[in-house]
């Protein structure tokens, strides 16, 4: 396969370009003491008032993670992609989020990972990669999570699993004073060792804050070590054209006695009803 361009994790690169240089704002402060998540209480049922304490105390995680769960078990054959961002995204906001960014691909359209929705509608047999990020109270939060629909084919059985292991050696990386570019290392040796099943088109991911991207970048030519209260989005990927893609995306804590998922949704390839 050709040699294809390493982008800045999932940002696009003016972007990334432009923030390269600011200091980064994340910082494990946002957990601790009183956190009080401005959220629109009136907008939400009694059934969801378990939800409005979590996401006070967790910022945009508990929301991502409740919302993600909840497309999932209504994705059905029919459903266009466009129809399903723009909903997602409603939900973000009427959840609380001051602002939300999903993007939710099906079947080949999921092979870009800087991809666009369109008007394509999902199908049996389609791969599905939900990315969705949500702001509440100032502080940010990343979630990937895959599907298929209908049962799973032999590729997306094989790349799941790769990008699988891959995000996790990347995160067991994420420890104080390792080198950004080490943390990409461990997730790229192993998603570029299966050519046969993709390609690998961006970094392991970026910090995490008051902005959805934030410097340091976990990118081959990064120096930055990390350091304890850095937050980073883990996020491997693995991309065929005409296929799909498949990406995991966890938000992770570095601190003095190794890294801290800060997500607790489940890591499976979901099998959506067909």
């Amino acid at each position: 396969m050709a040699p294809v361009e390493v982008r800045e994790g999932l940002e696009p690169e003016a972007e990334a370009e432009e923030r390269r240089d600011r200091p980064a704002h994340h910082s494990a402060e946002r957990f601790e003491g009183e956190h009080k998540g401005q959220l629109a209480l009136g907008l939400l049922a009694d059934d969801e008032g378990g939800l409005v304490g979590a996401a006070a105390d967790g910022g945009g995680h508990v929301l991502v993670e409740h919302v993600l769960a909840q497309m999932f078990a209504e994705l059905r054959p029919g459903v266009v992609e466009r129809e399903v961002n723009a909903q997602v995204e409603s939900r973000l906001r009427q959840l609380g989020a001051s602002s939300g960014h999903p993007l939710i691909l099906f079947g080949e359209n999921a092979a870009n990972p800087h991809g666009q929705p369109s008007l394509r509608e999902l199908r049996r047999g389609d791969i599905v990669c939900a990315d969705l990020s949500a702001c509440l109270d100032g502080y940010w939060g990343d979630l990937t999570r895959c599907a298929t629909v209908g049962p799973s084919s032999e590729w997306a059985n094989e790349a799941w699993r790769l990008v699988h292991d891959a995000q996790l050696a990347a995160i067991d990386a994420c420890r104080p004073g390792v080198a950004a570019r080490e943390v990409d290392a461990a997730q790229r040796s192993l998603v570029e060792s299966r050519p046969d099943l993709g390609a690998c088109l961006h970094g392991a991911g970026h910090a995490i804050g008051l902005a959805v991207h934030e410097p340091p970048f976990l990118v081959p030519r990064t120096e930055t070590p990390l350091e304890e209260g850095m937050i980073f989005t883990i996020e491997p990927g693995i991309y065929q054209a005409g296929t799909g893609g498949i990406r995991l995306e966890d938000d992770v804590l570095v601190t003095a006695s190794g890294p801290e998922i800060l997500s607790s949704h489940a890591v499976d390839l979901v099998e959506l009803e067909s």
